[in-house]
């Protein structure tokens, strides 16, 4: 399930077995020391750049702030809403730097559905529904507790709005019944490395959509045929028109052509999956739809003959 979109089951996994079947089937090539695996992961990225919103991974993130920003997290991609946490804390803030120091930190983010009765009408992250815990462990015992139970809904600047997702509150915040001006802005700095704000402390509780990374910080694939497909004939390509170039390899226009012709197909089936809509957004749309006839009465028409 999604972070930002409850019917969001898209699944990631590991890119390692994609190049290692690459490097097999071009084990004659490989031998001759003619791949250079270090661009794969590149690849997967433009890939991903192509297809957009739709490929990236749900993500959450909690961001202290200082000095009126906040660093974003590395795999960043779109911006959806961010709220400000203010935290309680509980246990020992304080540490004794004379002892070796050994940090484990674990965050628990937690919703609360406004009616237990309720499905597709409940706004998971309205503020208020939202529970964020920070436990700071130190030397395996001492624990520090921060506990935000409501958090204060932060405007986009609008300079920055192409990279945000349409639906974000922090965009429409007030069709969802906040006020724009009791709600903190913040934008974003000129590399789109920090959220910068109006306040120089506190948190920033963000939800965001991010280049999915393994736990060696390598960029995953979507567990999607024509994805993956996509990309590794995106890389078979690539390499052909990089030897077409430089080397005498018997028939390489053959298997380039081959190879520009397996991409475009795949990534053509790719762009079409990553642009059919989320069950969530095909029920927003139909709502959308009943709302905007709701006043109109077929028998008042009088542009009918």
């Amino acid at each position: 399930m999604g972070v930002i979109n409850a019917e969001n089951f898209l699944k990631f996994k590991s890119s390692k077995p994609l190049f290692d079947r690459i490097k097999k089937r071009l084990s004659s090539y490989d031998s001759m020391g003619l791949i250079d695996d270090g661009d794969f992961h590149q690849y997967v990225k433009d890939i991903l750049d192509k297809l957009g919103q739709a490929v990236y991974k749900e993500c959450e993130a909690v961001l202290p702030v200082k000095d009126f920003k906040a660093r974003l997290p590395n795999n960043f991609k779109f911006f959806h809403v961010a709220y400000r946490c203010s935290f309680t804390w509980q246990g020992v803030k304080s540490i004794n730097e004379q002892k070796p120091l050994f940090f484990y930190t674990d965050t628990e983010i937690s919703r609360e559905c406004c009616d237990s009765k309720c499905t597709l009408q409940c706004v998971p992250d309205n503020v208020g529904r939202t529970k964020v815990v920070i436990r700071t462990f130190v030397n395996g015992g001492d624990e520090c507790t921060a506990v935000s139970n409501h958090q204060r809904l932060l405007i986009l600047s609008p300079n920055v709005r192409d990279l945000c997702t349409e639906d974000s509150l922090s965009v429409l915040g007030h069709r969802h019944g906040h006020h724009v001006q009791d709600c903190d802005e913040i934008g974003f700095d000129e590399n789109i490395k920090h959220i910068l704000t109006r306040f120089d402390q506190d948190s920033i509780y963000i939800q965001y959509y991010g280049l999915p990374m393994d736990e060696n910080g390598l960029p995953m694939i979507p567990d999607e045929t024509h994805i993956e497909k996509a990309i590794e004939y995106c890389i078979y390509a690539t390499l052909f028109e990089e030897w077409y170039w430089n080397t005498s390899i018997p028939d390489i226009v053959r298997i380039l052509a081959d190879a520009r012709q397996q991409y475009d197909y795949h990534l053509g089936m790719a762009m079409s999956w990553a642009k059919l809509p989320s069950f969530k957004r095909m029920i927003q749309s139909i709502r959308r739809q009943r709302a905007s006839r709701k006043f109109y009465y077929f028998g008042n028409d009088k542009t009918i003959a």
